[in-house]
């Protein structure tokens, strides 16, 4: 080697000169990122959205105030907007057996953390906004689901809003299912949210409320919404009043159409009218 060249610094010389060289740790330090940084699936992890059901929401409701809600994005796929929710009949994704290998197991758990979500929705509020009449939300109580709620964000508003009542997946399952006859329709705020990305929203307020009829019709029919109360909030963490806008759609089954086999009650797609 020449005098006064530049070393080059690789793995065998620096487990010679390990603790010793200021570069050589440098340079097994940016090593030992890379690998980590390399590794399949690395980043984020995929945390768990699981359909859940929240019977506090009917009291909620009843209160004017809806405790929390954590929003997971544009498919509102939250756990805790359903007051009940249908049990899925198909069979439940098996875990990902043990010992597989180590460079994919990450992957292969969030694949399987995914499907375990997507089962958990078969019938969930999720439905209501993915845009598909062949999927829907079920609410799964005894009986014909009288009382149920469920909540999902507040369409545009601008040209109204429109729901598809009814299980829209065939004319058969249609008639078979319950659909809602009476329901109650409850606009909230967005209440509060502490200044942490994706923090729930917390105490949003009853905007407005208003009972419709809707007609037993296989298709796309006008919800009408309530008039709304403007109002503000002050959040506690801040002191600072928060002006509410009209964030949340809740649907309260009071009465249903009742279906000629099973008694759940579905409610298809709510959607901006186009």
């Amino acid at each position: 080697m020449r005098p006064n060249s530049k070393q080059r610094f690789t793995p065998d010389r620096c487990a010679v000169s390990m603790g010793i060289d200021t570069n050589c740790r440098g340079f097994l330090l940016l090593l030992i990122l890379h690998l980590i940084f390399m590794q399949p699936g690395f980043g984020q992890a995929y945390e768990a959205q699981p359909c859940k059901e929240a019977p506090e929401l009917k009291v909620q409701l009843d209160q004017g105030k809806i405790r929390s809600v954590t929003p997971r994005g544009p498919s509102f796929t939250m756990s805790g907007t359903s007051s009940m929710l249908a049990a899925p009949t198909s069979k439940r994704p098996a875990p990902p057996a043990p010992g597989a290998n180590p460079m994919t197991a990450s992957d292969i758990h969030e694949e399987y953390l995914k499907a375990d979500d997507a089962w958990s929705c078969t019938y969930g509020p999720p439905n209501l906004t993915d845009g598909d009449i062949r999927t829907g939300w079920a609410e799964g109580a005894k009986g014909q689901g009288k009382g149920e709620v469920v909540i999902i964000p507040l369409p545009n508003t601008s040209n109204g809003v429109q729901i598809y009542s009814g299980y829209g997946k065939s004319e058969t399952l249609w008639f078979k299912n319950s659909r809602p006859r009476l329901i109650e329709v409850s606009i909230f705020g967005q209440g509060w949210s502490p200044p942490v990305q994706g923090s729930m929203q917390q105490d949003l307020p009853l905007l407005g409320r208003l009972v419709i009829a809707l007609q037993d019709t296989r298709g796309w029919q006008d919800l009408t919404l309530p008039p709304t109360t403007d109002m503000s909030i002050t959040a506690p963490n801040t002191g600072r009043d928060v002006q509410q806008t009209p964030s949340y759609l809740a649907v309260r089954i009071l009465d249903v159409y009742p279906g000629t086999q099973w008694p759940d009650t579905v409610i298809s797609e709510i959607r901006a009218r186009p």
